[in-house]
């Protein structure tokens, strides 16, 4: 008797855990419901098309917070540091991507930022929540043609293949 019982408590004790692990934060939550402004509601769609969220990246991993607690969520104590200002989005996405942090300030969008500070950032071409893996293929005359004409990204995309 005592056998099956501890193994009952062992299998809900697992249960339990393996629900809290794929329980989404409640940044998510929050942001797809009615409460939350209507041009915030598409966050959570686009963030579940992410690759961040297909390689574990959670709101928190970004901006912050306590993803279990939703009266902290947004709580400055827990580290929430909510959305970056234009001119900080490089730095913010820097914090895990620093390789590629400096090859943008040595760039000519990274040094157009620092002098004029209207130049394209990270979420201009990769966008903020529904971040997609890099490829070649981001440039494109699409989103080049929105600040330049497509020439120079042109020649500058085949010159990545020589």
């Amino acid at each position: 008797m005592r056998y099956p019982l501890a193994l009952f408590l062992a299998l809900a004790f697992a249960a339990t855990c393996q629900a809290a692990e794929n329980q989404e934060p409640v940044c998510i939550q929050c942001h797809g419901s009615e409460m939350m402004k209507p041009a915030f509601r598409n966050i959570p769609g686009e963030w579940r098309q992410s690759w961040h969220n297909q390689n574990g990246v959670s709101c928190n991993d970004c901006h912050g917070g306590d993803p279990a607690d939703a009266a902290m969520a947004m709580s400055p104590e827990r580290g929430f540091v909510g959305t970056p200002k234009y001119r900080d989005v490089p730095e913010f996405c820097g914090k895990c991507h620093i390789g590629i942090l400096s090859n943008y300030i040595e760039s000519g969008h990274g040094k157009a930022l620092k002098a004029s500070r209207k130049a394209p950032t990270c979420v201009t071409c990769h966008g903020s929540h529904n971040i997609q893996k890099a490829s070649i293929g981001i440039i494109n005359e699409q989103l080049c043609t929105k600040c330049h004409s497509y020439e120079r990204a042109k020649s500058m995309k085949q010159a990545l293949f020589l």
